[in-house]
């Protein structure tokens, strides 16, 4: 079994998950169910493989994301789409 370092995998998964969020129409898709502005769609996207998360669970699982931006996505994100 090869091993696949760190930066080896991000490498290999960015070019998979990425253009979901930075897609130049990912704005007006995310407009379009409702979600409000970038950050609010992007958290979303990202979070909804997971189900309707609570911002506790996607905090501890986007390690690294501000609390204050997830908490302020959702769990109103959810309504709204």
């Amino acid at each position: 079994m090869t091993r696949v370092t760190s930066p080896e995998f991000w490498h290999a998964t960015e070019s998979i998950h990425a253009p979901v969020y930075y897609a130049p129409d990912a704005r007006a898709r995310y407009q379009a169910v409702g979600l409000k502005g970038f950050w609010m769609g992007y958290i979303a996207s990202r979070a909804a493989p997971l189900g309707t998360p609570s911002p506790e669970l996607v905090i501890a699982t986007f390690h690294g994301f501000s609390p204050r931006t997830i908490h302020r996505a959702l769990p109103d994100a959810w309504g709204f789409a």
